[in-house]
């Protein structure tokens, strides 16, 4: 019995209900500490919390429930400081403790032991939590135009952030380094100032969109590089809406000589067999950012190895969940698991 059998018939709504009113019993200090909308999006992380607990257990990774609970610690940490890190590690150490109360109630011996040791790593993980301060953007070859983009991206210049890129091409920059020098590390800054709540989400998704159509001006450029003959279907997998690192991975293939076919996300499988059909890829790029997606993802997988007619193409599987996920690459019928540009074309010289 799993976690996801119990969402069917919203069981798991119950879950987190009564995982959320216990919390203000165990701490009534919450109820003043939090405001209602602060409450709202406690509710979902709870549900979040436990959608992340079924991803560790589904795929054996500690990695999973710990790194998510970093990244959560960190994001609660910058909405809530005035309550202070200890306060905030008390609360949600009381979080896991009441999630692993649920589990014991409502799952089967086998699933509960797997559950307690995944809770216990994420309360040693909020034990030892400890903040970080990270800039993308110091020390970067490209550090003075990266910094420039963002300010410009910041103020809402589109006109001012696209002339910065295109000088630093005129001024001898390639195509490639302003992929990976320039729009990598901003977007990874942008997403940390979101982060680090000194930004809100619209401006992360404006700063998103404005880079996306200056990478759209880039396309002559990029298109009027050779070919190598060579051809990679990209995409997204399940509902994940991460779709930026796999298009900028993707047109960084063009700037090889690749001819790239970018499906975006939420793509239906029978487009997939379509496209596949039709472009005969060499190689199927499958991006996963966050970990409930996993499954997806090696359904995908499994799915493509079925047809026997596409077992000359090669699959990659890349994204911030295959960082969580314990050397997927041994467990799943890929060819590679990259975490970066650099590793998979490397890899496609001599593959």
């Amino acid at each position: 019995m799993t976690l996801l059998l119990l969402k069917s018939n919203e069981s798991i709504v119950k879950m987190t209900q009564s995982i959320f009113e216990k919390q203000f019993i165990k701490d009534p200090k919450l109820e003043k500490d939090l405001d209602d909308r602060r409450k709202r999006l406690m509710l979902q992380d709870i549900y979040y919390n436990i959608d992340n607990l079924e991803a560790a257990i589904l795929h054996d990774s500690e990695h999973i429930i710990v790194d998510y609970v970093n990244w959560l610690m960190g994001l609660l940490f910058y909405r809530m400081k005035h309550l202070g890190l200890d306060r905030i590690k008390t609360f949600m150490i009381d979080h896991y403790i009441l999630l692993n109360e649920a589990v014991n109630s409502a799952m089967d011996e086998v699933y509960i032991e797997k559950a307690e040791k995944h809770i216990n790593n994420a309360i040693e993980a909020i034990r030892h939590f400890e903040l970080n301060n990270i800039s993308y953007l110091d020390g970067i070859r490209l550090e003075s135009q990266a910094k420039n983009y963002l300010e410009a991206l910041l103020a809402r210049d589109r006109q001012k952030a696209s002339d910065i890129v295109i000088t630093t091409l005129d001024n001898g920059a390639t195509l490639e380094e302003v992929y990976v020098g320039l729009f990598r590390p901003v977007m990874h800054e942008v997403g940390n100032l979101w982060y680090k709540n000194i930004i809100a989400v619209d401006k992360e998704h404006y700063a998103t969109a404005v880079t996306q159509g200056v990478m759209s001006q880039l396309y002559p450029r990029i298109f009027a590089t050779p070919k190598n003959g060579r051809t990679m279907v990209s995409l997204c997998v399940g509902n994940e809406l991460h779709e930026m690192g796999i298009r900028m991975l993707s047109d960084l293939f063009e700037i090889q000589g690749w001819d790239t076919i970018y499906l975006g996300a939420s793509v239906p499988w029978e487009s997939l067999i379509s496209s596949l059909e039709e472009y005969n890829p060499d190689l199927i790029t499958l991006s996963v950012t966050m970990p409930n997606y996993l499954s997806n993802c090696k359904e995908t997988i499994d799915a493509i190895r079925k047809e026997k007619r596409f077992d000359h193409m090669k699959i990659a599987v890349g994204g911030k969940a295959l960082d969580m996920g314990n050397n997927l690459r041994e467990k799943w019928n890929v060819d590679v698991e990259a975490t970066s540009y650099e590793e998979l074309v490397a890899w496609t010289r001599i593959n």
